[in-house]
Order: structure tokens, then C-alpha cells, then sequence
């Protein structure tokens, strides 16, 4: 029973806007096991994520959470793409994504992010900058990631923050679905027309008709 009492306590379960809005409160370090539902949360991941916990967290900076895209509006640009996806949150900022079960690359983001949060707090490094991840930023990614930069060692490092949807994204998806409903007619000639040989003229009518400004498809 106390096994699966951890087991349950090792990542927040994220099903909701609101759950995921108050997830980016936590201070420190999260990591998010983005998944949708017909598949689960990626269980492969789950034995190194309670290493980490075990040997990083006596401070309490780090998080684990897993979120489900079908139902969050943040994470509609996962939907139907998760392989998995992992999010990396920093006080509230996603800062970094690895796509798929990579275990020695999720590993190293995590110790990373967590030891720089541990120089921040003990005064020993300045909190990395955060710049948008289309702007152009004269450096160079650790491949199999995006997410934060080493500017060299002449410089401050950069955190590249991952803009994910909105909640009004979901409302303009719909929006635009009834635009483009919008634009196409369809128009049925019975087969009597075919054979006949009225088909062109009907066609050449079609402008002056209601279906004006709009792109038929004739059947």
C-alpha cells in the first residue's frame, strides 16, 4: 500500500485548464508528461523520474506532473502528436521540450535545471533571461531538444521560452472552421442533365446564382 501511496504522490495529475494554470504556480523545476488519453502517460519514464525525485528533491524544487492534452487548451498543439512530449516548466515558464522516451537526455535537462536552480537560490548565478523562441538568438541548441541556450561561457545563458495556445485558440479554431464551411457549395447535377449535355450551361449560370463568391463542387 505505501508503494503505491508514492507511486501516486510522484507526478500531478493535470486534466484541466485551471488544473494546469495552477501547476505553473509550483516554484522550481516541473516536468510535464504531456499524453492523451487513449494512450496514457508514458510508464517507461516513471522509474528514472522516482530516481530523480528520491536524490534531487530534499530542497523541494523538483516537480513531476502528467497532463492530458485532449482536455487543456494550452496544450492543443500536442494533441494527436504526443510520442511522448515532455515540457519542462520554470517557475511557471516552459522552457524546454524533448520529444519522445529519451532517457538519458531527459535525465541531464532535469539535473541541469535543478543544479541551476540551486545556484540561483544559494546567490551564485543570475536567473537565466527568458527570450521568445522565434526570436533570433545568436546560438546554437543541444540537439534532440529545444529550449534553453548556451550563449559560451563569456556570457549569460538564455532561456528560449516555448509559447504554447491560449485559451482563446480554441475558440478561434472553431471560428475559422465556420469561415471556411463558408466558402464551399456543393452542387448535385442529376444524371438526366449529364446525358443531355446540359452540364455547361449549367455551370456557365452558376455566377449569377446564389453560389456567387463562393467555390462550387460539382457532382
Amino acid at each position: 500500500m505505501a508503494g503505491k501511496k508514492r507511486e501516486i504522490q510522484l507526478q500531478a495529475v493535470i486534466n484541466n485548464q485551471s488544473m494546469w494554470d495552477e501547476m505553473l504556480q509550483n516554484k522550481g523545476l516541473t516536468v510535464i508528461d504531456v499524453y492523451q488519453a487513449w494512450c496514457g502517460p508514458c510508464k517507461a519514464m516513471q522509474t528514472l523520474f522516482r530516481k530523480l525525485k528520491n536524490e534531487l528533491n530534499e530542497d523541494e524544487i523538483l516537480h513531476f506532473a502528467v497532463a492530458e492534452a485532449d482536455n487543456i487548451v494550452t496544450l492543443q498543439p500536442f494533441r494527436d502528436k504526443c510520442e511522448p512530449i515532455f515540457l519542462f516548466s520554470v517557475n511557471g515558464k516552459i522552457v524546454a521540450k524533448i520529444n519522445g522516451a529519451n532517457a538519458p537526455l531527459v535525465n541531464k535537462k532535469i539535473v541541469d535545471l535543478v543544479n541551476e536552480e540551486r545556484k540561483i537560490a544559494a546567490g551564485e548565478m543570475v536567473r537565466p533571461q527568458l527570450v521568445l523562441l522565434n526570436q533570433q538568438t545568436p546560438a546554437v541548441a543541444e540537439p534532440g531538444y529545444e529550449g534553453m541556450y548556451s550563449l559560451g561561457s563569456s556570457h549569460k545563458s538564455q532561456y528560449n521560452e516555448i509559447l504554447l495556445a491560449d485559451s482563446d485558440t480554441e475558440n478561434a479554431g472553431e471560428a475559422s472552421s465556420e469561415n471556411l464551411e463558408q466558402l464551399y457549395s456543393i452542387a448535385i447535377i442529376k444524371p438526366e442533365a449529364v446525358v443531355t449535355g446540359k452540364t455547361v450551361e449549367i455551370k456557365r449560370k452558376q455566377p449569377s446564382s446564389h453560389l456567387e463568391g463562393q467555390n462550387p463542387c460539382w457532382f
